[in-house]
C-alpha cells in the first residue's frame, strides 16, 4: 500500500492547460424568435427627460451555433409610430469571429434625434427625415477587427435648421444625397464618396455689429449648468498618446469626394456692421468640384455661377489650391448694380450712387505673397454703364 501510495507512483495530476477546453462551449439554438416585441427609451438625466419607443421589434436567429466555422442567420426589425424602420440582417461566424450584413435607416424623423440633444445647443430640427443604408463586412485580423463598408447612402429631405423660438428657418435643404459610399477600415483606411449633391437649399445669415456671423452663434453649443458643476477635466484626459501607441494610427485616413454639386441655391445676407446695411441675394447658384480630397497641395476645380440681387450675373471659374493658398480663375460679371454697395463707399467719398450697373471680364490670381509679390492680380477689361452719381 505504501508503494502504491508513494509519492513517485502518483501520476501527475493534469495541468491547466491539458484540461482547459479550446474554443468557445458547444451551444446549438436551430431557432430563436422574438415577434411584437418593445422597447422603451427614458433618459431623465437630461435636462429635458427623453422618451423614445420602438415598437414592433422583431428579431430571428436561425441555426445558432458556438460551433467553429459555423453560419449564423439573423434579422432584426424594428419600428416607431412615425413611420420610421430599422432594418438590420445578415450573418455572423463566432468562431473565427465574421459577419457581413445590410442595416437600413428609414425615413428617420430628424426633430426626434434632436430633442435627444436639444439642451446643448441653441438651434431647433422642426422638421427633416433622413434614410441610410449600407453593406458591411466585419472579420478579424491579427491586427483587429476589419471592417469594411460598401453601398453606403445618405438621403437627407426637407431639413430646416432655425432659431429656437423663431418662427420661420434660417436653412432649408430640401434634398441631399449622398452615394455608393465605400469604406476599407484597416487595410486601407480609405473612405470614398463617389457623389454628394443637393439642390434648391436655402440660407439666410447676416454679419451683426460685432462682426459674428450668425451662424457662428447658431451652431456655438450651449455651456449647461449640469457642464459647469463637473468642473474641469481631469489632466489624464488630455494627455497626448505616445508615439507607436496602439490607438494611434500608423497610416493616414484617405478621403475622396468623386463629385460635388450644389445646385439652385440661394442665399440672403445682410451686412449690419454698417450704419445703412448692405443686402446681398444670392439666387440660382451653382457650384461643382470634383476629385475633393485631404491633399491640401492638390489644385480643385472650380464652377461656380449665381444670379445677385436679381439683376446681375456672376461667373468664376478656375482651379483653387489650400496649401499653399492659391486661386486662379476666369471672372465674368455681367450688369451687377453698384447701388446696393453704396455703404461700403460712403465713408470715402462726397457722392451717392444713383445708378450703374458693372460688366467685367478677366482673369484673377490670387496666391500668398509678400509685399514684393501681391497677393491679388486682375487682367481684363470693366465698364460701367448707366452710371449716375448725385451729390
Amino acid at each position: 500500500v505504501q508503494t502504491l501510495a508513494s509519492p513517485e507512483s502518483q501520476a501527475e495530476p493534469p495541468s491547466w492547460e491539458q484540461t482547459e477546453p479550446k474554443g468557445l462551449p458547444l451551444v446549438m439554438i436551430e431557432q430563436f424568435a422574438i415577434q411584437q416585441g418593445m422597447v422603451e427609451f427614458r433618459d431623465h438625466a437630461r435636462p429635458t427627460p427623453f422618451v423614445a419607443h420602438l415598437v414592433p421589434i422583431n428579431l430571428t436567429l436561425e441555426h445558432f451555433s458556438t460551433q467553429k466555422g459555423q453560419t449564423i442567420s439573423y434579422a432584426l426589425s424594428a419600428e416607431r409610430s412615425s413611420g420610421e424602420k430599422i432594418s438590420w440582417e445578415g450573418t455572423v461566424t463566432l468562431e473565427p469571429f465574421q459577419s457581413e450584413g445590410s442595416l437600413v435607416f428609414e425615413d428617420y424623423q430628424l426633430p426626434r434625434l434632436w430633442d435627444y440633444v436639444q439642451d446643448q445647443f441653441r438651434f431647433q430640427i422642426p422638421h427633416g427625415l433622413f434614410t441610410m443604408e449600407g453593406h458591411y463586412r466585419l472579420s478579424t485580423t491579427e491586427q483587429g477587427v476589419d471592417v469594411l463598408v460598401d453601398g453606403g447612402s445618405l438621403r437627407v429631405q426637407d431639413l430646416q435648421i432655425q432659431e429656437k423660438g423663431a418662427v420661420s428657418p434660417l436653412i432649408a435643404i430640401p434634398l441631399l444625397e449622398v452615394n455608393d459610399v465605400s469604406v476599407d477600415d484597416v487595410a486601407k483606411q480609405d473612405v470614398r464618396i463617389p457623389s454628394i449633391q443637393s439642390r434648391d437649399a436655402r440660407f439666410i445669415g447676416w454679419v451683426g455689429k460685432d462682426g459674428v456671423v450668425n451662424y457662428h452663434t447658431l451652431f456655438s453649443p450651449v455651456d449647461t449648468e449640469s457642464r459647469t458643476d463637473k468642473g474641469p477635466e481631469p489632466s489624464g484626459s488630455l494627455e497626448k498618446e505616445e508615439p507607436g501607441s496602439s490607438s494611434t494610427s500608423t497610416n493616414p485616413w484617405k478621403v475622396v469626394i468623386g463629385d460635388l454639386l450644389l445646385d439652385n441655391f440661394a442665399i440672403d445676407f445682410e451686412d449690419r456692421q454698417l450704419e445703412d446695411p448692405v443686402k446681398l441675394l444670392l439666387e440660382t447658384l451653382h457650384f461643382h468640384t470634383s476629385d475633393v480630397s485631404l491633399d491640401l497641395n492638390r489644385p480643385l476645380p472650380v464652377d461656380l455661377s449665381f444670379q445677385i440681387n436679381q439683376t446681375g450675373k456672376v461667373q468664376l471659374q478656375g482651379t483653387l489650391k489650400i496649401a499653399p493658398l492659391t486661386v486662379e480663375l476666369d471672372v465674368s460679371l455681367t450688369d451687377v448694380a453698384l447701388q446696393p454697395f453704396q455703404p461700403y463707399v460712403i465713408p470715402f467719398v462726397q457722392f451717392g450712387i444713383g445708378t450703374g450697373a458693372l460688366t467685367l471680364q478677366g482673369k484673377t490670381i490670387v496666391q500668398k505673397g509678400d509685399s514684393a509679390n501681391p497677393l491679388v492680380t486682375f487682367q481684363g477689361g470693366m465698364e460701367v454703364s448707366d452710371l449716375a452719381l448725385k451729390d
